[in-house]
């Protein structure tokens, strides 16, 4: 999970294995604080300028009443209670810190599955939008 803080989106990601595939479903929330202004694309419009954690938190307990979770994965940015929370409800949660010499490895092992045609995703627009939109950046660290 990942979340943003004002003006911006927050988005819980469930992969699963299935049939020798990862199959990856997406929840984003998005902060709109302009109802005069057309929103954008996002399965849970938060009207003002900032998501409320509480309803990520709510989501990924609706999750795990109807799947099982093996881990909650979660930058430390702004979730750390939150994550304190959820392992009070029995999640286990592990922390992963967006830095280069985590995201590099994370990032190559994507693009290494994608071209092996193994992860797919549920057909979501939002997140075939995301997907569309991603570009590499080449760090220190590849």
């Amino acid at each position: 999970m990942d979340l943003g803080s004002r003006h911006d989106t927050a988005a819980v990601v469930e992969v699963a294995e299935k049939e020798g595939r990862y199959v990856v479903r997406s929840h984003v929330f998005a902060a709109h604080p302009d109802p005069s202004k057309p929103a954008p694309a996002s399965h849970t419009q938060i009207q003002g300028d900032k998501i409320p954690i509480g309803n990520v938190e709510n989501l990924i307990r609706e999750i795990g009443a109807r799947q099982t979770i093996r881990e909650v994965v979660y930058d430390p940015w702004r979730f750390t209670r939150s994550a304190e929370l959820l392992e009070s409800d029995g999640f286990l949660c592990v922390e992963y810190p967006m830095t280069n010499a985590r995201l590099a490895p994370a990032s190559q092992r994507l693009y290494d599955l994608v071209i092996d045609q193994s992860v797919t995703h549920d057909g979501n627009e939002v997140l075939a939008a995301h997907i569309a939109g991603c570009v590499a950046k080449e760090t220190e660290r590849g």
